[in-house]
């Protein structure tokens, strides 16, 4: 039978409607506080049962796609979602939390892994099977971490705000701790390979060294490759500006392939390469951003998909009691109980903590893991359950749970916010028609550098401040301000609409404004829109000043 890619113009009308299909489904995340990407894994379960019809049966389905190729491309795919993710990631908000993030996406996702893995192993020695232990902790560590694109889609959608840090962390634990899963899943899946050999002690001595050097090479070359690739930016002047974009892409693979080549993570490096160029000013910045959040959202609607399409339905309709019970574990009782560990002495208030215990969507990460011991680990014809494979198992029980934890958590975060008095009123903005980068104006012709003002000559970024109710900004007209020395005005947003300024705009309560400025006068933007502070109610003379 010709394979389902055999047939290119059929291929290519179905990746069109499956990329159209996830611009609407941004609709479906604003709207509904859910990752529409949940759509893509069930679209891919249809393809799926699809293709097994023509096929004959849903045995053959692997033959369509290999497990190896869903695991290719899943690879690829996550390590874009993760450097995209971590570009846009602000390095001011991070810094703030990095000592609470890195312990929930490494210590947390540690804890997590053994609690879940020990009670699985627990089901499996009442099932008569405890020789599957490190099956077990393999099935912990999969599915320990929470999905970058899952938390990424639902935080940053237009309805949602949190408080305080709770939203730069639950970013920050969410791109960081899918490369200590992948770290821990190829752990315990060549745990399972010596258990066979007996070697199971030797391969648990080597847990600590392997951990260091992968996860801190990791790091080390996503900083070296995020370094040279702000330099190329900022100096090699390319004509086309297109070929800006191009370089991104080749810095992805190179930061990828640089740490996998030396034996570190891979997904680290991707990730902690974007963090470093986010951080960094080059030329096109904006831009790039912008085109590396389209190239993320693109490799989502790829990811659920394929991993989707791999799934299969028998295995999943007779096991989803199992499902249900593993999933139920981990996020009532393995995700809370690390969450806490990880967090005491964070200086978080307990209604945090339990907003960010429940804030562990799973999502295409843990799934894509689940391919690795479909690749590598020796496939056991014995059973857990009834007559599926353990490796098998796996995923499908993987999938089930990233379904329901989807399903379940993503609908009831704002809820629950709500209801811990953790919201924060969450201001839409409409996305602009126009992105700005680095300006900067030279000297007239004939001049120096000296004749110029020093403020045009320096870097001018973008900055968005909205006009308050009741300041000296509100109900004035642009040429009636008196901005600070080097604020330019160049976009109004006002009711969803944008207005080009003019002298005699008359500016409005509530209105956008995007302005230029160097970041030394953008603090004096900062505090000339500032809000006026609330007035103090009037002081009965007969009664004492309170201190």
């Amino acid at each position: 039978m010709p394979h389902i890619y055999d047939n290119l113009p059929g291929l290519m009308l179905v990746c069109g409607l499956l990329i159209v299909g996830c611009v609407l489904s941004s609709k479906l995340s604003s709207r509904f506080s859910m990752p529409g990407l949940l759509v893509f894994l069930l679209i891919g379960m249809g393809l799926h049962l699809a293709v097994a019809s023509l096929a004959g049966g849903l045995e053959s389905i692997t033959d369509q796609l290999p497990w190896r190729h869903a695991n290719l491309i899943g690879t690829v795919a996550l390590a874009f979602i993760l450097f995209s993710g971590g570009l846009d990631s602000s390095w001011k908000e991070i810094r703030g939390v990095l000592r609470t993030g890195t312990l929930l996406s490494t210590a947390g996702v540690l804890l997590t892994t053994l609690l879940l893995g020990g009670f699985a192993s627990l089901v499996a020695t009442l099932a008569g099977r405890p020789d599957l232990w490190p099956h077990c902790l393999l099935f912990g560590a999969i599915i320990s971490s929470t999905d970058a694109s899952a938390v990424f889609s639902i935080l940053r959608g237009r309805r949602i705000g949190l408080k305080g840090d709770l939203k730069p962390l639950l970013e920050y634990e969410s791109g960081s701790n899918d490369p200590m899963a992948t770290f821990l899943t190829l752990f315990f899946l060549e745990l399972c390979t010596a258990q066979g050999a007996g070697a199971v002690g030797r391969e648990a001595l080597l847990f600590l060294p392997r951990f260091l050097y992968q996860m801190g090479g990791g790091v080390l070359a996503g900083l070296l490759v995020a370094r040279c690739a702000v330099w190329l930016f900022n100096h090699l002047r390319l004509d086309y500006d297109g070929l800006y974009y191009v370089l991104g892409v080749a810095v992805v693979f190179l930061t990828y392939s640089l740490a996998a080549c030396l034996g570190a993570n891979g997904f680290m490096a991707a990730y902690a390469g974007g963090v470093c160029m986010g951080a960094h000013r080059f030329v096109f910045r904006n831009s790039f951003s912008r085109f590396a959040d389209a190239l993320g959202w693109l490799m989502q609607v790829v990811l659920f998909t394929i991993l989707g399409f791999m799934a299969n339905p028998r295995v999943i309709g007779s096991h989803w009691w199992l499902g249900l019970l593993m999933g139920a574990f981990l996020m009532l009782v393995a995700r809370p109980l690390a969450t806490w560990l990880c967090m005491a002495g964070s200086g978080f208030s307990s209604r945090a903590k339990c907003l960010i215990s429940w804030v562990g969507l799973r999502g295409g990460a843990p799934i894509m893991l689940a391919t690795f011991p479909m690749l590598l680990a020796p496939r056991q014809e014995t059973a857990l359950v009834g007559g599926t494979n353990v490796c098998e198992l796996t995923f499908n029980l993987v999938f089930c749970m990233v379904l329901l934890s989807v399903v379940l958590q993503s609908f009831t975060i704002m809820p629950l916010a709500r209801l811990l008095k953790l919201d924060f009123p969450f201001q839409n903005s409409p996305t602009g028609p126009i992105s700005f980068d680095q300006v900067s104006v030279q000297a007239p012709s004939g001049g120096t550098a000296g004749e110029a003002n020093p403020d045009d000559l320096a870097c001018n970024e973008p900055a968005v401040y909205r006009i308050h109710p009741h300041t000296p900004a509100d109900g004035k007209s642009i040429r009636a301000l008196s901005l600070p020395k080097g604020v330019f005005i160049v976009m109004i947003a006002r009711k969803g609409q944008w207005l080009a300024p003019r002298g005699e705009t008359l500016l409005r309560a509530e209105d956008e404004l995007t302005v230029l400025a160097t970041p030394a006068n953008q603090r004096l933007a900062a505090a000339f829109f500032a809000p006026a502070p609330p007035e103090e109610p009037p002081q009965d003379p007969g009664k004492p000043r309170e201190a």
